[in-house]
């Protein structure tokens, strides 16, 4: 049976239909849109998960999506907890501020099951048929990359359904920019979002001891700077040393840099991130053999992130037993999800 649904996309598409009616219920798929938008009952909710601090990947999706003449849609593309969702919420927060119709924006997202068994359609639907809305709707989807042939839907819903802009965030790198390279050309744009600069993070915190540097100072200009001027250049940003050494061992991460629990810190980027990372995400996007030692493997790159790795075939002489060949360790495993950058 499965091979005939294989065959037949037609086939397939209808099962994908009977089970997800049978699986999840219109009731079940509206219950939990209504808890993942608040506003549409009280407008204020949505500033309990807004920020003050703006990053770049804020005001460039909000241009994106409030642009008059070219219409697109945005995709933001990072690693776990790297602030992809507060930037959805600070777009909502900004639209409730100006104006629009609370029951106008809608946001779902792909993490949770029974939306992610359910899948963009029958989520659009349910979203259609609660509330008579009227003018433009702004959709917000999270962890998109859980959910089937993403990419396609939004290429329906593109062509499709003029009165909607849209962003979404995928966790994804590769399945991410690979899909967008096909449907999304012309359709979305890509925006990348690192995780936090040294500078954004001393900005979130609101240091008190960052240094007064000159106006017409330029990085440029520093190996041209007599031992002296640079000495008193040192010195001016010697309180923020302390500051440094906690940036690296948080990770530059926006929620962990909050926290005033580094140990809590250091544990929930572990667990949140990297552990979610390799034992999930890359398990669920690709057909890892050994998930033991995709995780051995990782370590071993952690191990040696002083040393630049210039040849793959190192690692695969590292790890005999890992039966892939060297393209896919390039393109797929190593970077995926952001953990490794090449």
């Amino acid at each position: 049976m499965l091979y005939y649904i294989e065959q037949d996309s037609n086939t397939f598409n209808q099962y994908n239909e009977v089970m997800s009616v049978a699986l999840v219920t219109n009731e079940q798929v509206i219950k939990a849109l209504r808890n993942y938008n608040p506003w549409w009952r009280n407008p204020s909710a949505a500033k309990e998960e807004d920020r003050p601090q703006h990053r770049v990947a804020y005001h460039e999706t909000l241009r994106i999506m409030q642009h008059k003449t070219i219409r697109r849609f945005a995709v933001l593309s990072g690693a776990r907890r790297v602030g992809k969702t507060t930037i959805l919420y600070q777009i909502i927060n900004h639209l409730i501020d100006n104006g629009v119709n609370p029951r106008n924006i809608f946001y779902a997202t792909f993490d949770n099951p029974v939306l992610k068994m359910a899948g963009v359609d029958m989520v659009l639907s349910a979203y259609d048929s609660m509330y008579p809305v009227e003018g433009v709707r702004y959709v917000f989807f999270d962890e998109i990359q859980y959910t089937e042939n993403w990419e396609l839907w939004m290429k329906v819903i593109y062509d499709s359904r003029k009165d909607i802009r849209l962003a979404a965030t995928g966790s994804a790198s590769p399945i991410i920019e690979d899909a967008s390279t096909d449907s999304g050309t012309g359709r979305w744009t890509v925006i990348k979002i690192p995780t936090l600069s040294f500078y954004e993070y001393c900005q979130l915190l609101q240091l008190d001891d960052m240094p007064l540097l000159p106006d017409h100072l330029k990085i440029t200009d520093i190996p041209k700077m007599e031992n002296a001027e640079v000495a008193d250049l040192m010195a001016r940003f010697e309180p923020l040393v302390k500051h440094f050494n906690r940036y690296l061992t948080i990770g530059g991460f926006l929620e962990l840099a909050l926290s005033d629990d580094d140990l809590y810190a250091q544990r929930m980027l572990r667990e949140d991130v990297v552990d979610k990372v390799i034992k999930r995400d890359v398990l669920t996007l690709f057909k890892v053999r050994s998930p033991l030692l995709m995780e051995k493997l990782f370590l071993y790159l952690c191990i040696f992130s002083k040393v630049l790795i210039c040849r793959y075939s190192l690692l695969l002489q590292a790890f005999p037993a890992f039966f892939i060949v060297e393209d896919t360790l390039k393109s797929s495993y190593i970077p995926v999800c952001f953990c490794v950058q090449k």
